[in-house]
């Protein structure tokens, strides 16, 4: 009798995972040095949904580097099998700072399933410097009322102070990767200042937004779809919302010859559900060669006249009209119409005027020494006028905005209070009408 002797493999099925097939290498083969020169950065006009990868998209393998300078790269990074949400940034972009929230809740809803890295590119309003997504100046008013003043960096050195700097005043639960210094995570992912692309582990686009989180995209309801396709996040309340509307900022300002001045309100949704209001530009009444744009959830160029924004419950946003004036003194007004798209009876206006006049900054000749003293400047804490036959004063920002106005005895000390660094102009006044301007920077 034979014995048969029966082997049985036993076979597991695995899960292969597929390997990426990105594009061509295009980021960092070694750390950069910190003197290294920044590219020149060309200015993107266009729309920010045009630029970079689509749906679909193959995204090209890059390397970067942290501040502290470690490396992260994609193709490596994606053999986890994890995807990744790749979200561009700037210190400069009130856009960006005011969506660091969401992205440390999608940290903690998502990190076991996703890595979010934020990706530090070119400053989007800096300081003194031409914006590469307006071709011209454009700080910005928020960026003026939060002190947040950089110039475009010229060195590698420069954008990594910025991140600093930027990490020291936001809580950010999640990796910031720098782009190197000719920009090329920027020029190839797309020249925006916030967008965002989810990369799957093939290395393909599943998600694109032009603007991170802004209406009509919505992250959190992406990210339950991508993870669980029967989720459905298309509920519409049938509660009828409602909005307000007040000025932060006088409807009237003053200011310099080729300065960007601003005027500022904010709008607030008084109710507990979403709601959506159309905001339009109703009157452009501008000198020649001036311009002027609206800033809301985002800074549109001058030529947009109207756009539609959704209000969380209880949620405010800033409304600012932002004055690009010329070399003549003149004077320009814009006024804005706001109304609940759900509710037209729910409407609200803002008139906003700008006046730009030939400052001439006296400096300290026999008239004035005699009469009027200004120190110290730079001012610190606070500053001294020795003023005789001068009964007032008022100060402005550099955006024209008054800032502070009082009375002057023959000596007045005057606080800095919460003044932001800057240059400030102050106008003194006589009873006579006789006036002087000085120019003060705010250390």
């Amino acid at each position: 009798m034979k014995s048969v002797f029966i082997v049985v493999f036993a076979s597991t099925l695995l899960c292969i995972q597929p390997k990426a097939q990105l594009k061509p290498f295009i980021g960092l083969n070694q750390l950069p040095q910190a003197n290294d020169l920044i590219c020149p950065i060309p200015n993107y006009l266009g729309s920010f949904a045009d630029s970079g990868y689509h749906m679909g998209d193959t995204v090209h393998d890059f390397n970067l580097y942290n501040k502290d300078s470690e490396p992260w790269h994609l193709s490596e990074f994606l053999k986890t099998g994890k995807p990744v949400l790749l979200i561009s940034s700037s210190y400069t972009c009130p856009i960006f700072r005011g969506k660091i929230p969401i992205i440390n809740e999608l940290q903690r809803l998502y990190k076991d399933q996703l890595e979010i890295i934020v990706i530090y590119t070119v400053e989007a309003h800096p300081d003194k410097d031409i914006s590469p997504y307006f071709g011209k100046v454009n700080t910005g008013a928020v960026n003026q009322k939060d002190g947040i003043l950089y110039r475009q960096p010229v060195i590698y050195a420069d954008r990594l102070k910025i991140v600093e700097d930027l990490l020291n005043a936001y809580n950010l639960e999640v990796p910031v990767f720098i782009d190197g210094p000719c920009n090329e995570w920027w020029l190839h992912f797309g020249p925006a200042p916030n967008n965002a692309t989810l990369i799957d582990a093939t290395g393909i686009v599943r998600i694109k937004h032009a603007w991170f989180d802004r209406e009509p995209d919505n992250i959190l309801c992406e990210l339950k779809k991508y993870f669980d396709p029967l989720n459905s996040c298309d509920s519409i309340p049938n509660d009828v919302g409602e909005f307000s509307f007040m000025m932060s900022t006088d409807t009237l300002i003053k200011g310099e010859v080729n300065s960007t001045m601003y005027v500022s309100g904010i709008i607030q949704n008084t109710s507990n559900v979403p709601v959506s209001i159309d905001v339009k530009r109703l009157v452009n009444n501008m000198p020649v060669d001036w311009s002027s744009s609206i800033c809301l959830d985002v800074c549109y160029p001058t030529s947009v006249d109207s756009t539609r924004i959704t209000l969380r419950a209880k949620e405010k946003m800033n409304l600012i009209v932002d004055f690009f004036t010329a070399s003549l003194a003149a004077k320009g007004s814009v006024r804005l119409g706001m109304r609940n798209v759900n509710n037209t009876l729910n409407r609200a206006f803002m008139n906003a005027t700008a006046i730009t006049e030939e400052i001439v900054v006296s400096n300290d000749n026999a008239y004035t020494e005699e009469y009027l003293r200004i120190y110290p400047n730079p001012v610190s804490s606070h500053f001294i006028i020795n003023a005789n036959q001068f009964d007032s004063y008022r100060l402005y920002d550099a955006k024209g905005v008054l800032v502070q106005i009082g009375s002057l005895t023959s000596v007045t000390r005057i606080e800095r209070c919460n003044l932001t660094s800057g240059i400030y102009i102050i106008q003194v006044t006589s009873s006579g009408g006789t006036i002087f301007y000085r120019k003060l920077l705010f250390l």
